[in-house]
């Protein structure tokens, strides 16, 4: 029942398990490699679409945002940031859209200021009032930024102003 394995059959079982070892290390090691290559690549575009962001050209900022959507689609902060881009060229129903998939993403974003006072001037130009005076007055509750809570107020204060006209 307990037949040993001794000598020259030891040592091809020994010789194998050390080859196949170093093809698997092998192996993973070059995939490794491919996708440290890709998150660097994927990396380069994001700080590409931030500067693009950044310097107003803001059809280009979109299309990177998008090329990084496709690989990482449930990134709230790229799912933000494309939203962001789209409001800039006055898309603001796309940006609408992908503002509420960066909260679904990430329920949380109705405690950042930034995101609230953004997607609330979004829902603004969409012409939805009271959601929008609801973000922009939970945006300025926050007031971890008062420039942020300042941004607010006109808004706030036009949005009232169209309330009491509709009336």
């Amino acid at each position: 029942m307990g037949e040993k394995i001794t000598g020259q059959t030891r040592n091809i079982i020994v010789y194998v398990f050390v080859l196949l070892t170093i093809v698997c290390l092998s192996v993973a090691i070059v995939l490794g490699g491919k996708q440290d290559d890709k998150y660097q690549a994927d990396f380069q575009t994001y700080q590409t679409a931030q500067q693009q962001l950044q310097e107003g050209k803001f059809a280009e900022a979109e299309k990177s945002y998008q090329t990084l959507l496709a690989s990482y689609p449930g990134s709230y902060t790229l799912l933000w940031k494309y939203a962001l881009a789209l409001a800039a060229q006055q898309k603001y129903k796309e940006a609408d859209q992908y503002f509420l998939k960066a909260q679904k993403q990430r329920p949380f974003l109705v405690q950042n200021q930034r995101y609230l006072i953004q997607y609330g001037e979004v829902l603004y130009k969409l012409g939805n009032y009271k959601k929008a005076k609801k973000y922009l007055e939970e945006g300025r509750k926050l007031n971890k930024d008062p420039q942020l809570s300042a941004m607010a107020e006109p808004l706030l204060k036009e949005i009232d102003a169209k309330l009491k006209a509709k009336q």
